[in-house]
């Protein structure tokens, strides 16, 4: 597994998983930019020096991620016209509540069923003038690892650097966050075993999900191409991303 720089995280108080996606090699000898795509967890604990950082990065985006109910419970800190702040719940209300699905499962419905909801954030992103841009959810692990994984596909990075960039999320969410959520877990009656599935981030779950990709449509792009972004909004992604040296 290739190793990646952690140095990329930025410890803004009240967040655990606010990170820069950037300096990560490309096929073709490109770099993904630094300081244009951000990937973090929930925002809400972030105090005003937080958001002046990422204000003063050029924060232009904001797209969450979670449901009408996790934002209302703990709703984005921004309150001016910059950045914009678009609410892109991913599971649009369908994922259901029954049982305790295993982690794999819950990537399978991603892919499998909410590819619109998905390609829709991929367009957001390739609007000319939506980067810099952050995407988030509540622990910036699931949601928002599938839809990194898949700009940074369309970016060109090899997997087994999307690999590691996702797992790095089981380095930032610290012993507080992990307690806190398993307390929620059990709160709910997840069984212990499944709190431990669900809190977990390793790399090869995150590589079946791209091959299942693969599987059912050819590739990335095709996927995302059926679910509704167009040719030419995933090339302006990819020039907008990409630092061809």
């Amino acid at each position: 597994m290739t190793t990646v720089d952690s140095s990329r995280h930025l410890p803004l108080a009240g967040t655990w998983n606010v990170r820069d996606v950037g300096g990560y090699p490309t096929r073709g000898g490109g770099t993904v930019r630094w300081q244009q795509l951000f990937r973090a967890d929930a925002l809400s604990g972030m105090d005003e020096a937080g958001v002046a950082e990422l204000i003063r990065r050029g924060l232009r985006t904001v797209i969450d991620l979670r449901e009408p109910a996790e934002r209302e419970n703990a709703p984005d800190p921004f309150s001016g016209p910059q950045p914009r702040v678009l609410a892109r719940p991913v599971f649009d209300g369908r994922m259901g509540s029954g049982g305790h699905p295993e982690l794999e499962t819950v990537y399978e419905r991603m892919v499998d069923d909410f590819g619109a909801q998905l390609a829709l954030v991929v367009r957001d992103l390739a609007r000319p003038g939506a980067l810099p841009a952050l995407v988030h959810c509540t622990a910036g692990k699931d949601r928002t690892g599938v839809l990194v994984a898949l700009v940074l596909t369309i970016a060109g990075v090899d997997r087994d650097v999307i690999a590691a960039d996702y797992a790095l999320t089981g380095e930032y969410l610290g012993r507080e966050f992990v307690a806190a959520a398993q307390a929620r877990l059990a709160g709910y009656g997840v069984p212990q075993r499944v709190q431990d599935n669900l809190i977990s981030c390793p790399p090869e779950l995150i590589l079946r999900t791209l091959d299942r990709i693969d599987r059912s449509h050819g590739s990335v792009e095709n996927y995302l191409y059926t679910h509704g972004v167009p040719t030419e909004e995933l090339t302006a992604l990819r020039t907008a991303l990409v630092e061809n040296l």
